[in-house]
């Protein structure tokens, strides 16, 4: 994994949650309502001021690649199907995609309905009729949610068409019920803890990646597997799947990304918290609307979990405060983007 440069009332599951935990009871972190003094949320929502226009929603790229990619999802198993088969129907979606932006059949790099009509049956395995078909829908699909003349100028992001309209609520912290102990340290995270501070060091000092991905890799696997069993501990199984899959995109974004200065996860909290949740996640984490909202419980918790397993000398006080700051920001950005 390359450092690479920058560029709700449910319960249904996202089918991105990667954690083999189950959900069963759940857990209450103490919501901390400590506040620095002077502390404000700083102003670096990504997200274009541009207003979507009535029906419409903006979207980054990656996501509005997603929506129109739902027939596509559709027609394969990850838990069956190979990454070959998976990868060959996947493969269509640009194709397609390229092919509704223009209709002269000279533009350069495009294929002709001919072509796209072949690759479809070659890697839908359906018949001409089927093919053509399918093409049609897919054309439709994309100029109903993604109309041409609404679009805007000049960014990533597209004004895509709402389907549904979700009611985002702030996450009910009254709900969770944790165990008050402190769950220290086993033998196990003595030693994935040390391996983090190695992780921190290579970090702070920008060595290559080259000199720190193995350790990187090491973490990675290992804070998720450390995090979910503390969430069980803790009796926190309502969520752990979602704040397994949140956290997991967290620390890419902490150590996989260039931020342009070092940082860790005992970096000071900032603006970098707040381009996580307002853009990051929301360009590069695909997940239901109201999940979304998990992000401010699950990175608490996940504080606490870095605390309690003695990576942080001092309770998580400062980060706890500045997500209490952040969350209703955030949340007028989830209900601009999906209600």
């Amino acid at each position: 994994m390359a450092r690479e440069k920058k560029d709700a009332d449910s319960e249904a599951k996202s089918p991105n949650t990667t954690s083999k935990k189950q959900r069963k009871r759940s857990l209450k972190p103490v919501k901390s309502s400590k506040t620095l003094p002077g502390e404000t949320v700083p102003s670096v929502f990504s997200i274009p001021e541009v207003q979507a226009p009535d029906g419409f929603r903006m979207v980054p790229a990656s996501q509005a690649m997603m929506e129109y990619a739902r027939p596509f999802l559709e027609m394969v198993n990850p838990r069956k199907d190979d990454i070959k088969k998976i990868n060959e129907v996947l493969s269509l979606v640009p194709e397609i995609w390229n092919f509704t932006l223009d209709k002269k059949p000279e533009s350069k790099g495009k294929k002709s309905e001919t072509d796209i009509i072949s690759l479809i049956c070659k890697r839908l395995r359906l018949n001409k009729k089927k093919a053509q078909e399918f093409l049609e829908m897919m054309v439709e699909r994309k100029h109903f949610l993604f109309p041409q003349e609404v679009q805007p100028k000049g960014t990533p992001f597209f004004f895509m068409r709402k389907q549904v309209s979700y009611l985002i609520r702030e996450f009910d912290y009254e709900s969770l019920n944790p165990i008050p102990q402190i769950l220290g340290p086993n033998a196990t995270d003595k030693r994935l803890m040390a391996i983090l501070k190695k992780l921190d060091q290579h970090i702070q000092k920008q060595s290559d990646y080259n000199k720190f991905g193995s350790l990187l890799m090491k973490v990675q696997d290992g804070v998720l597997d450390q995090f979910s069993t503390w969430l069980e501990e803790k009796n926190a199984k309502d969520y752990l799947n979602e704040f397994v899959f949140i956290i997991n995109s967290y620390l890419t974004f902490i150590y996989g990304y260039d931020h342009g200065e070092p940082i860790t996860l005992q970096s000071e909290p900032g603006k970098y918290v707040v381009e996580f949740v307002a853009d990051f996640l929301l360009r590069k984490t695909p997940m239901e609307p109201w999940e979304y909202t998990f992000a401010p419980p699950a990175l608490i918790l996940f504080y606490i979990f870095l605390y309690e397993k003695e990576y942080l000398q001092e309770p998580p006080h400062e980060m706890m405060g500045f997500i209490s700051v952040l969350e209703p920001p955030y949340l007028e950005v989830l209900r601009e983007q999906f209600s």
